[in-house]
């Protein structure tokens, strides 16, 4: 990563700095990790003559300690930029170009929104991403086929879920003011599959916005995934897809309220892998979260002595024959490869906002969902057996990973591409 070029700092000197021929910069929120660097295609950037650029801009614009979420395998890159202020953040935009293809992730927030509206006074074109889409919150597939019942609840939980859309909207507007409707729209809206959730996509105007539609994050990192990790399990196996729920940063980070007894969670999973393997007659591997702060000379103890893995997910799934998880964003890679799925929950997700996502999840690929706790009380009742349904998998895959018709090459040589004809060099787009 060699090529990586940190954000400059203001200046002393009144001459300008010389300008390169373009470059890529990235905003984002929070810590910029070595796997961001591969997932925003910062050595495709690199090889195409940008020099790049990253600014963690969460100090600036809302204060955060940014220092304080480094930990474990979390961890930015030496060189990413940090302003402290935005009075230095608004002394690196001024420093940037029309031809600098700019990358912005922040989600939209009356924090944030001085952001955009700097990009706008200075006629700063930025691009939006949406490659890890998944169905969240009480977004449920309505389905009356199977159970009318059922899909009267889906339908009333989607009606909810709208609401709840237009709520946040409104009082996003409130937070905002009028400079709300001043927000420029981005110049192009990268996004993976059909779906767009009303009142949502971070509610930038992206209607006005040049779609280009690629592959999703999942199915980059599935692509990757040619074997199975090395030592290979035992096959066939299931393979259980760690969320961290009780080591994972961004909850910290997003302060979202997910409060586990560790004990008895990782109690109930292991009872729950010891149902499994006698029941399937498959032995569980377990892989865990790239974020997970766990205790080296804890884990394996925690999943029961099983083996485990870090940073083979898609691997570990292709090769598997049946995985298990809550709400991992790799439910995307167990679609994309036509895996059976359970989905877990507890008593205490159940109290929290993350059973709505193993909800929405679990209805929209039609996979059944355990609860752990009730297992816990009832240990002899049978699993059920998920079954694969081709369209409904098919279908999911086109909603949230990879629409038809899609770019199926690299992401950000097509973004890139796209780029450069709308903005050649030397003229302002």
């Amino acid at each position: 990563m060699n090529s990586f070029v940190s954000a400059p700092k203001p200046a002393d000197s009144s001459r300008p700095p010389a300008r390169p021929r373009r470059r890529y910069v990235i905003f984002c929120r929070h810590l910029f990790t070595s796997r961001d660097w591969v997932r925003f295609g910062c050595d495709v950037f690199a090889a195409r003559g940008y020099d790049v650029s990253v600014v963690q801009c969460g100090e600036a614009l809302e204060g955060m300690n940014l220092n304080a979420l480094s930990r474990g395998a979390f961890q930015a890159l030496p060189d990413a930029y940090t302003p402290r202020t935005r009075q230095e953040l608004a002394e690196f935009l001024d420093t940037l170009s029309p031809t600098d293809l700019i990358l912005a992730l922040p989600a939209l927030s009356r924090e944030s929104s001085w952001l955009y509206l700097a990009f706008a006074q200075r006629d700063l074109k930025f691009v939006r991403a949406s490659l890890a889409a998944l169905p969240m919150g009480r977004n449920c597939r309505i389905v009356f086929r199977r159970s009318p019942w059922r899909g009267v609840i889906c339908a009333v939980s989607a009606l909810r879920h709208l609401l709840y859309r237009i709520k946040v909207r409104l009082k996003l507007i409130g937070e905002i003011g009028p400079a709300f409707f001043r927000l420029p729209a981005p110049l192009l809206w990268v996004r993976a599959g059909t779906w767009r959730q009303p009142f949502a996509d971070h509610s930038f105007k992206v209607n006005r916005s040049e779609v280009v539609s690629v592959e999703g994050f999942e199915v980059f990192w599935a692509k990757r995934a040619t074997v199975a990790p090395d030592p290979r399990p035992a096959e066939p196996y299931a393979v259980f897809i760690d969320s961290a729920l009780c080591h994972h940063p961004d909850f910290q980070i997003e302060n979202i309220p997910v409060r586990l007894d560790e004990a008895a969670y990782f109690a109930s999973l292991r009872t729950f892998f010891e149902k499994v393997e006698r029941q399937f007659d498959l032995p569980v591997v377990i892989s865990l979260h790239p974020k997970a702060n766990y205790n080296p000379d804890e884990v394996e103890t925690l999943f029961g002595r099983r083996p485990v893995f870090i940073g083979t997910t898609p691997a570990l799934i292709k090769n598997s024959a049946l995985t298990l998880q809550h709400q991992s964003t790799a439910t995307v890679i167990s679609a994309l490869y036509r895996k059976p799925i359970l989905f877990l929950t507890n008593d205490a997700l159940e109290a929290t906002i993350i059973k709505a996502d193993i909800e929405s999840r679990s209805s929209w690929l039609d996979q059944p969902r355990i609860n752990l706790d009730a297992f816990m009380r009832n240990p002899d009742t049978a699993i059920p057996v998920p079954e694969v349904d081709e369209r409904i998998y098919r279908a999911f895959v086109e909603k949230f990973a990879i629409a038809p018709g899609a770019h199926d090459g690299p992401i950000w040589e097509k973004v890139a591409d796209v780029f450069e004809a709308r903005s050649p060099l030397n003229t302002s787009i």
